[in-house]
């Protein structure tokens, strides 16, 4: 059964950490477009966070599909600190994260709306 949900979870990451790059860098690529999906993309995201918990249903999903029942605040940035993980030790705390996610956040998304509003003037 392991083997069966190995590709899955593969696949989760791959898709968390794609839309992970596309939050971070979509303010750099030169289309309208990107830009204009970005600027929806951000606050959906966040959206979908302040709805599950604080969560992502990816995480949510994942741990599913490892059998692994977390309350909602364990799963709170969990895929974020798996990436921290790699470089920092110890982790900052928590709220630290959190504060840094949505400042990037709030940083990328005003990037794209001053980029989209420079086009358009």
């Amino acid at each position: 059964m392991h083997r069966l949900i190995s590709p899955a979870l593969t696949a989760i990451r791959v898709i968390h950490l794609g839309i992970l790059l596309f939050i971070v860098c979509a303010w750099a690529f030169p289309f309208k477009l990107i830009w204009q999906i970005h600027l929806i993309a951000v606050p959906v995201t966040i959206l979908q966070w302040q709805l599950n918990g604080g969560t992502c249903v990816l995480t949510n999903l994942e741990n599913c599909l490892r059998g692994e029942e977390q309350d909602r605040e364990k799963q709170q940035g969990q895929f974020i600190k798996s990436l921290l993980g790699r470089f920092c030790n110890p982790l900052p705390a928590d709220r630290t994260i959190q504060c840094w996610i949505y400042g990037i956040m709030a940083a990328v998304w005003a990037t794209s709306a001053v980029r989209l509003y420079l086009v358009w003037l």
